[in-house]
């Protein structure tokens, strides 16, 4: 067996990674973050806006937080987006690799009026789309206005990294009208979005701009993303933003369902964007051309990493599952610890073909491949695939120092 684990080549590079709090692309928790371990924890990031934060561990909303009565019901509103149109997310926040899930969003009201820019694309659009920041507030309305930005971070002009939004469904409403930006993690960027996943229910009204990660992007970057659920509008949507007006987007897929077909990445993008290759490497998947924007990959071209282009799978992606669709390495580090990779709540055979794509970069693209190398990783007796062989292989096929996981 030996001779296969020295032909992998520099895999010291991800020692300690478990228990570190250096990430898979070399980021590293400061040492002033403030670190987040619950709901209450999570929905204070509201108090400190231009703070620095990080999970450690998951955080997993019910649907009796956002019953009326529950800590999050907010008069039928439910969860509250971190940061609005006027005091936005400024700060930092790392999820290292962990998933926030359940939380409801059902915003409805007055929403601000505001004096916005065009989108410039090929496409004709109203004049009135886009975002400058400029706010009307209704005076006879005061506690019904509402910010148009939409989603787990309403207005993002900070950095969020690596972090999994899962089973939430965000929507929105305008009593008045108005332009809504609604999103999975924002609902309007002009910040920094990496290594991160949605597997959410994003859906609006008719003038709304809905993305899977962002509605409307308007700067900053999105980067090493994907996006698979459902959308449901008759706005402006894509799979990752509804528009990007400025900013970057690269490396980032989406596979959503929208009125039974799909979406494509994007559902508009600025002419000059596009020009200066500022929207790059995204892509959806689908057996049918949509409209939008973004590189349509079919269903079976999204199994094969090559089609991908600039995917980085030595540090950042990985090929998941019997689906096989990229995943983010940075998703996996918890998981190490129960040997369980494909969540099948058993450890066989297919956890050991993710760990030798994950770990050690093998080209593996089926079981037998790994069944010839040897069942008994560990030697310890026991042909069969467990705890054991999975920590062996942490340990010295990565180079990882943990300790035993059993």
């Amino acid at each position: 067996m030996h001779k296969y684990i020295f032909r992998i080549i520099s895999l010291t590079l991800i020692i300690a990674l478990i228990l570190s709090f250096v990430g898979i692309n070399g980021s590293v928790v400061a040492d002033s973050a403030i670190a987040i371990s619950s709901k209450e924890d999570f929905n204070n990031i509201r108090n400190n806006l231009s703070g620095d934060y990080y999970l450690t561990c998951d955080i997993e909303f019910s649907l009796s937080d956002f019953a009326s009565g529950g800590a999050y019901y907010n008069s039928g509103k439910c969860f509250v987006p971190i940061g609005d149109g006027k005091t936005p997310f400024t700060g930092t926040f790392d999820g290292n690799g962990y998933t926030i899930s359940g939380i409801k969003i059902a915003v409805s009201g007055y929403v601000y009026s505001m004096t916005v820019k065009a989108v410039g694309t090929e496409v004709a659009v109203a004049s009135d789309d886009g975002w400058t920041g400029d706010y009307i507030i209704n005076p006879n309305n005061p506690k019904l206005n509402v910010s148009p930005a939409v989603g787990v971070f309403g207005n993002n002009k900070g950095t969020i990294k690596n972090v999994n939004i899962e089973d939430c469904t965000i929507s929105a409403r305008s009593s008045n009208n108005a332009t809504l930006y609604i999103g999975g993690i924002a609902g309007h960027n002009n910040g920094d979005i990496f290594n991160c996943s949605v597997k959410n229910t994003v859906n609006g009204d008719t003038k709304s701009y809905i993305g899977g990660i962002t509605g409307y992007q308007s700067g900053g970057n999105i980067k090493n993303c994907y996006v698979l659920g459902k959308i449901e509008s008759e706005g402006v949507y894509g799979g990752v933003a509804g528009a990007v007006a400025d900013g970057i987007a690269s490396e980032c897929y989406s596979e959503v369902m929208f009125t039974g077909t799909g979406a494509a990445c994007f559902g508009q993008v600025d002419y000059y964007i596009q020009n200066y290759g500022m929207v790059r490497e995204c892509y959806y998947i689908s057996d049918i051309e949509l409209s939008g924007f973004g590189d349509r990959l079919s269903t079976i071209n999204a199994k094969d990493p090559d089609y991908y282009l600039n995917f980085d799978y030595r540090y950042t992606w990985y090929m998941s599952g019997a689906r096989r669709r990229p995943a983010l390495k940075s998703s996996k580090v918890q998981d190490i610890k129960t040997g369980d990779l494909d969540g099948d709540e058993n450890i066989d055979l297919e956890d050991l073909v993710l760990l030798a794509q994950y770990v050690a970069n093998w080209d593996v693209q089926s079981h037998t491949e790994v069944a010839n190398v040897n069942f008994d990783f560990a030697d310890d007796g026991s042909d069969i695939v467990d705890l054991r062989d999975v920590t062996y292989l942490a340990q010295n096929v990565a180079g990882w120092s943990v300790s035993i996981l059993y």
